[in-house]
């Protein structure tokens, strides 16, 4: 279940959302990188405090303010659903990925452990 979808912000356009599944729980929010930067990411935090940073999905070019909660929305709604799966947050995060890669939306991935992981 998608809860506590958070307006977007009138200063950097980012978003946010609980996700709540039946395997795990956490918070999914969507931004710029910076004031200056072109790049448009999503962090995964798993979770109620105390947090633990799950991942960062960097998306590919520039992305409008529009976009910005298309992509966000299409990948809550993935956690969503493979969390109902019974799967776990970093399997539900790959498979999620590998999806909107095929679409060309995703650049890379940032893990907990600090790898890069790019999707074909």
């Amino acid at each position: 279940m998608i809860t506590n979808e958070l307006p977007q912000s009138l200063i950097f356009g980012s978003v946010g959302a609980d996700v709540i599944t039946s395997r795990f729980s956490c918070f999914v929010s969507t931004a710029k990188d910076g004031l200056l930067s072109s790049k448009t990411s999503s962090v995964i935090m798993e979770g109620v405090p105390p947090v633990r940073f799950v991942a960062k999905v960097v998306w590919n070019g520039r992305v409008s303010r529009k976009t910005r909660v298309v992509l966000h929305t299409a990948l809550t709604m993935a956690l969503d659903k493979f969390g109902d799966q019974r799967r776990t947050l970093e399997e539900a995060l790959a498979l999620a990925c590998k999806d909107l890669a095929r679409h060309r939306l995703v650049d890379y991935v940032v893990t907990s452990t600090g790898r890069r992981v790019r999707y074909p």
